[in-house]
C-alpha cells in the first residue's frame, strides 16, 4: 500500500512538475577572425563540430588562418586547456577538441597580412604626426625669417 501512495505520489509530481523544467541552454563564444563573432548556443542535442561553429559565425574572413584555431576548454577542476588545430588536415576529426562541449571559445588567428597592416597603422600614425610638426616647424622658421 505504501509503495502504491510513493508510486503515485511520483507520478502526480512528474505531470504537474515535467513542464516547468527546461534543460539549461549550453553555449560556445567564437572569436578572430570570422564574419560574425559571438556567442553562440549549441545545438539541444549537444552535437556541433568546428566545422559546423564556423559556418554558424558565418565561416572564417579572407584573413583567417584555417591552421590555427585555437580551442579552450575548461576542465572540471576550474583549470583551462587550449589546443590549437589545423582544419587543412584530415586528421583534425580525430582530435576531441573537434566535437564542441559547453562553453568552449574559439579564437581563429589572423593571418601575416593582416598583423601587419595592424602594425603599420600604429608607426604609421606615429610617423605621419612627427612629419606633419617638422613641417610646420619648419614652414615657420622659415616664414620669420624672411622679412
Amino acid at each position: 500500500m505504501v509503495r502504491k501512495v510513493h508510486y503515485i505520489l511520483l507520478l502526480l509530481f512528474i505531470l504537474l512538475f515535467s513542464g516547468s523544467i527546461k534543460a539549461q541552454k549550453r553555449y560556445f563564444t567564437i572569436l578572430g577572425e570570422v564574419n560574425q563573432p559571438g556567442t553562440y548556443a549549441l545545438p539541444d542535442n549537444g552535437d556541433m563540430n568546428i566545422l559546423e561553429a564556423l559556418a554558424q559565425a558565418g565561416d572564417m574572413t579572407v584573413f583567417g588562418m584555417r591552421n590555427r584555431v585555437l580551442v579552450v576548454r575548461a576542465t572540471n577542476e576550474g583549470k583551462f586547456r587550449t589546443k590549437v588545430l589545423n582544419l587543412d588536415k584530415r586528421t583534425v576529426i580525430n582530435s576531441p577538441y573537434y566535437k564542441l562541449q559547453s562553453d568552449d571559445r574559439i579564437f581563429v588567428a589572423p593571418n601575416e597580412a593582416k598583423t601587419k597592416s595592424a602594425s603599420f597603422g600604429r608607426k604609421s600614425t606615429i610617423w605621419v604626426s612627427m612629419v606633419s610638426t617638422a613641417v610646420s616647424v619648419g614652414g615657420l622658421i622659415i616664414s620669420k625669417l624672411k622679412p
